[in-house]
């Protein structure tokens, strides 16, 4: 049946239908009104009554699109409550319940109420503003549609987002406002597409394992909190505002992305993908882990905490960092800028680990005509001959490209410092560093390079003369040249 006029209503009204329908009439009075059924009912009319609306089923809609329909009682919503409106309007009512809410049309709907429905929140069209603290249940996660916004005006805290939240959305922070992604449940990850923008903060914490992936740009002024149990991974190539770390600030931009930011806090930082330059004097104490990517710094870090770079990892730049630095297997260091100084704490160089040495002339000073690592405190040398430290040489012009160094001889000697430290060097070996010369486009002749140890200091050495097992070659080939000779003369 199909009611058409209002609806005084004093007792239950059940609306009981698996199609379509829409409603214009208003209903008033003391009682309750009953959604069943599969099908959605639009409200178009004005529904007042004070003993509040059930949805056991199907979808309520107020409204349809248009600039009518409205509801100001309490919802119980145990199916999917929706707002379908062209126009602005608020809701004072708690939406309850199991169900799910949704927010269609492309007005704006503003929640003065703190709302407590267990389902998910998900904004197809227009905005969805938070009027009151926590208007948004806590548990409940969201996914944004292109073209829409979350407006928060009060603290929020949500559990993360859900499907695919597009890049044309926008999460808008108000100033003063602090917008949090709490995880309850350890080692899940939660990814957010749209643009963060506003004077408000946004904040991240978890159970433990949580990942929360931003693709989109970060550029709300209010600073970014990163709470014990998350990793917030920045993955949309930039960010605004100071960020404060207890858990894990991580960057996984593909591309290459620019941090002026101070990152401060007990927290650390992981780089996963990408070119990362980070060019604030940071002062986080947590651990710097490079696991991909490269991680580039070129202000002071005076936070102190280890910086460990894996395989597939790169460190490097012309800043400094008091903390100590591990290069595992696989692993690269690459001071400067083409070249330049990197200053570290006590540093280790494991087997198969790399140094990216650039030189643009055999004259001059380290750290402005060749790279230079300076290390505050003492070098541990772990690699070995059947594991060397590799050294990749790179040739550059003097305008600091790739090409011919500058007053090369291959038939002279030079010596050129590359690794200085304050308290020394233990493990050297010359048998522990072998070279790549890959991208050094002189000609070295019969000429090779090599590392020596002088007191505090690493050498990279090029010697005219051939490396031991060329001699042998040549004196093999000799014996060789002497034994045909002597047989054919016999």
């Amino acid at each position: 049946g199909l009611i058409g006029g209002n609806v005084a209503n004093a007792g239950a009204l059940v609306v009981n239908r698996s199609d379509n329908i829409t409603y214009s009439g208003n209903v008033t009075g003391t009682g309750t009104s009953t959604k069943l059924g599969s099908g959605t009912l639009s409200l178009t009319g004005n529904v007042t009554q004070s003993g509040g609306a059930v949805i056991g089923a199907g979808t309520l809609s107020i409204g349809d699109g248009n600039t009518t329909g409205s509801i100001t009682g309490n919802v119980t919503d145990h199916a999917t409550l929706a707002f379908n409106r062209s126009d602005a309007v608020t809701y004072p009512g708690i939406v309850s319940g199991s169900g799910q809410f949704r927010k269609d049309g492309t007005g704006t709907l503003t929640f003065t109420a703190a709302n407590t429905y267990a389902g998910n929140t998900t904004i197809t069209g227009g905005i969805l503003r938070v009027g009151v603290a926590n208007a948004l249940p806590i548990t409940t996660l969201i996914a944004l549609a292109s073209g829409t916004t979350l407006d928060v005006d009060f603290n929020q805290t949500i559990a993360g987002f859900f499907g695919v939240n597009s890049a044309g959305s926008t999460l808008d922070l108000a100033n003063g406002v602090t917008f949090t992604v709490a995880m309850p449940v350890a080692n899940t990850t939660t990814t957010f597409a749209g643009s963060v923008v506003g004077g408000g903060s946004f904040a991240v914490s978890g159970a433990g394992g949580d990942v929360v992936n931003l693709t989109g740009s970060v550029t709300n002024t209010g600073g970014t909190l990163v709470g014990t149990g998350a990793t917030l991974v920045i993955a949309g190539g930039s960010v605004t505002g100071p960020i404060t770390t207890q858990g894990t600030l991580g960057f996984g931009n593909p591309g290459s992305q620019t941090l002026g930011n101070v990152i401060s806090g007990p927290g650390g930082v992981s780089v996963s993908a990408g070119t990362t330059t980070l060019t604030g004097n940071n002062n986080y104490t947590g651990t710097t882990d490079v696991t991909g990517g490269k991680l580039v710094i070129t202000g002071a870090n005076t936070g102190g905490g280890i910086i460990t770079v894996g395989s597939g990892g790169t460190f490097g730049g012309t800043g400094s960092t008091t903390g100590p630095l591990v290069l595992n297997p696989g692993g690269t260091v690459s001071p400067g800028a083409s070249p330049g100084i990197l200053s570290v704490g006590a540093t280790t160089f494991a087997g198969a680990a790399n140094f990216t040495f650039e030189i643009n002339n055999t004259v001059g000073t380290a750290g402005t005509q060749w790279d230079l690592l300076s290390i505050s405190g003492a070098l541990n040398i772990t690699a070995s001959a059947g594991t060397p430290f590799v050294i990749n040489l790179t040739s550059l012009d003097l305008v600091n490209t790739a090409g011919l160094l500058t007053n090369f001889n291959n038939t002279n000697s030079y010596s050129w410092l590359f690794v200085t430290t304050t308290t020394g060097i233990t493990g050297f070996s010359a048998g522990a560093f072998k070279y790549n010369a890959s991208a050094f486009q002189n000609s070295l002749g019969l000429g090779h390079f090599f590392v020596s140890n002088v007191g505090n200091d690493l050498f990279v050495n090029f010697t005219p003369v051939p490396e031991p097992s060329t001699y042998a070659l040549l004196a093999l080939g000799l014996g060789v040249i002497v034994v045909l000779s002597r047989h054919r003369r016999s």
